[in-house]
Order: structure tokens, then C-alpha cells, then sequence
């Protein structure tokens, strides 16, 4: 396991799931609905460079809804490990 993804599951993911807990537990009133999406993907590879990428994608949104509002919020998080 790369020292970026062991990064990533350890205290980087937990700041990013106490942030979006807290956005879904924000005062939710009656007659309003709360969805939670989100993606986690890792890949890795030699791409166009010679150089080896790893990339990680956690991609969270929060959607509220009250009668005919919706409200949407994606927070995409990426690390890679090479700067292209």
C-alpha cells in the first residue's frame, strides 16, 4: 500500500467524513430530505510518462431538498502522487 492511500484512509479521510457527517446532520427539518453520494476510486499506472502515477479519487455531494428547493454540494477529493 502506497504511503499516499495509507495518508488518505488514515486522517485524511476521517477529516472529510466528520465534515460531510456534519453537513448531513445540520438542522434537518420536517418535510426536508438529505441524500448522501460518494465514490472512492484508486488507480495506478505508466501512463504517457515513464514516471508511475497513483491516483486517488474520493468524490462526496450533499443534496437537501424542501418542496420545489434543492440545494447541491460536491466536494471532490484527489491525491496523486506525480504533479501531471
Amino acid at each position: 500500500m502506497t504511503a499516499m492511500l495509507k495518508f488518505f484512509l488514515g486522517k485524511g479521510l476521517a477529516v472529510v467524513l466528520v465534515a460531510m457527517a456534519s453537513l448531513v446532520t445540520a438542522s434537518a427539518v420536517p418535510a426536508q430530505e438529505v441524500n448522501y453520494t460518494g465514490s472512492l476510486q484508486f488507480t495506478t499506472g505508466n501512463y504517457i510518462f515513464t514516471e508511475r502515477t497513483s491516483s486517488l479519487y474520493f468524490y462526496n455531494g450533499v443534496s437537501v431538498t424542501q418542496k420545489a428547493f434543492r440545494f447541491s454540494v460536491s466536494i471532490p477529493v484527489i491525491q496523486q502522487s506525480t504533479p501531471w
